[in-house]
């Protein structure tokens, strides 16, 4: 945990475990899912890895630990079925997929692994050392990611995965399956950043606030850096003001998971991707746009799932979807290969957490091979997941009606 104390991460670990064992209990007992549920568990352990020095490119390795997190489902022989492996978004990590996993081990047919992205939560956090902004190429950073990835799945013997990403996750797992596309078997991004080209803008025409801002984060500024300074007040307020109350949510636990996720060891390759990888903004320094057509024909199929309350834009993924079908050299090859976008009802950015259950539908839409979907509207995005904030609403009103 480079150089955090072993108590931080402890608590950090216990968060985790606290977030993990209340979501389960949640999906094992909830009265908004109408099905019969498997017998699940899970468990987490750490997957030694090295990887190659990006900056020397010497025989010099890095190395480390992949924290992962496995969901099993005990009613299911896993046996050569193929892996979902979620990787998450910028200051995130695995317990932030708290009350969505369970869900998922319990429709899956093959293994459930969420990890923590090297650098990041209870992963390794070495010293960053590579630079921020134009300091370092986007090609090195990406590598930085990408490699910790391939070595994790070297170590776990897996052969090929699905591949769920959600934000910079998302952008991870792209530059994941450009480098390594016989690996893949199909894309999951939710709510994937850094899809649009950026526009031009003259810094001199923005409001004084943004030009700092802008400076803080061409410097390397983080969040990580002002939880550090302020304490638990800003994650406090921030949750409480971003989620709304369900039965699926636990704010309290939350809280405090981000808190010890953001606090713990060095900020690390996790605090300082959005500095590496992006540019203000939030704008990739390699954009995604140009890239995700080469690997939708390598992968063979690419999907994106987005809240409706998103502040990332689903247009973005339309946008991609119809420059896919507009390249396909025939009707056959872009009905081979299409691209599907879900949005879920009620969800922000964050949509795990406002709606898992929804987002749980959509991955399962996602793998289900349906002939008869392919040839869609190009700009037809269902939505998915309402029954479950309805059933959720109508219980807590219930709930209030007999305390009256």
């Amino acid at each position: 945990m480079g150089n955090g104390s072993s108590n931080s991460s402890e608590h950090l670990k216990q968060s985790e475990a606290n977030l993990l064992n209340w979501g389960l209990n949640w999906y094992k007992n909830t009265e908004v899912l109408d099905k019969n549920r498997s017998r699940l568990s899970w468990k987490a352990y750490d997957v030694p890895i090295s990887i190659p020095n990006v900056v020397k490119k010497t025989s010099d390795q890095t190395r480390g630990h992949i924290h992962t997190v496995e969901f099993m489902n005990e009613d299911v022989d896993t046996t050569d079925k193929t892996p979902i492996v979620l990787m998450h978004g910028y200051g995130a990590g695995t317990g932030h997929y708290y009350s969505m996993l369970p869900g998922i081990a319990d429709s899956w047919k093959g293994k459930v692994f969420s990890i923590d992205s090297f650098g990041s939560g209870l992963s390794s956090r070495p010293k960053w050392t590579l630079g921020v902004g134009d300091k370092v190429p986007a090609e090195t950073a990406e590598s930085y990611f990408v490699d910790a990835i391939e070595a994790w799945r070297e170590t776990q013997k897996i052969e090929k995965m699905v591949l769920f990403g959600h934000s910079l996750g998302g952008y991870l797992s792209v530059a994941y399956a450009e480098k390594y596309p016989q690996r893949v078997e199909q894309l999951i991004l939710c709510s994937p950043v850094g899809i649009p080209e950026k526009p031009e803008l003259d810094p001199k025409n923005l409001p004084m606030f943004y030009r700092f801002a802008r400076t803080l984060w061409n410097n390397g500024f983080t969040p990580y850096h002002a939880v550090k300074a302020t304490g638990r007040r800003f994650v406090g307020k921030y949750v409480d003001r971003r989620f709304e109350d369900s039965s699926w949510t636990n704010k309290e636990l939350l809280k405090e998971y981000m808190y010890r996720n953001w606090t713990t060891g060095n900020i690390s390759a996790g605090g300082y991707a959005h500095a590496t990888l992006l540019e203000p903004g939030a704008y990739a320094r390699k954009p995604l746009h140009s890239r995700l057509h080469d690997v939708a024909t390598s992968v063979g199929q690419i999907s994106f799932i987005y809240g409706t309350e998103d502040w990332m834009n689903v247009n973005h993924a339309i946008n991609v979807r119809t420059t896919f079908f507009s390249k396909a050299n025939s009707v056959s090859q872009s009905s081979r290969l299409p691209i599907r976008i879900f949005q879920i009802e009620g969800g922000g950015h964050n949509m795990f957490i406002d709606n898992p259950l929804g987002v749980v539908d959509a991955i399962q839409e996602c793998v289900t091979v349906d002939q008869s979907r392919t040839n869609v509207d190009h700009n037809q995005v269902p939505r998915l997941g309402e029954i479950y904030l309805r059933k959720d609403f109508q219980a807590k009103s219930f709930t209030t009606e007999v305390a009256a």
